[in-house]
């Protein structure tokens, strides 16, 4: 969730990059968040397949920056307040489709 104070034409830009350390696999993104608003739900990185996550032991870094008045950003005298900030992990034994009877528990 983010609150960003302002009009709603300000805008504040959040430059994120997920990284595994030990493949050095990243991804960057940037994103354009509107102002004048409170605890807006926000989804960084969905989707994505970080090569070395399902790695045991290996170490998954998230940076989150702000670069106030460069490039699109806007909201020169606001804060960007990023609350309950969550790391998750999607974690499958098989990753596919079921198809209809493909999966029987009983012979």
């Amino acid at each position: 969730m983010y609150s960003l104070g302002g009009s709603g034409n300000d805008t504040g830009v959040i430059y994120a990059t997920i990284e595994c350390v030990e493949t050095g696999t990243s991804f960057d993104r940037t994103i354009n968040l509107s102002g004048n608003k409170s605890n807006e739900y926000l989804s960084i990185f969905s989707g994505i397949t970080l090569t070395g996550a399902s790695t045991e032991n290996n170490t998954i870094k998230v940076t989150l920056k702000r670069k106030p008045t460069v490039g699109d950003d806007s909201a020169d005298y606001s804060s960007i307040v990023l609350k309950n900030v969550k790391v998750n992990f999607t974690r499958f034994s098989v990753k596919s489709w079921n198809a209809l009877n493909s999966f029987n528990p009983f012979n």
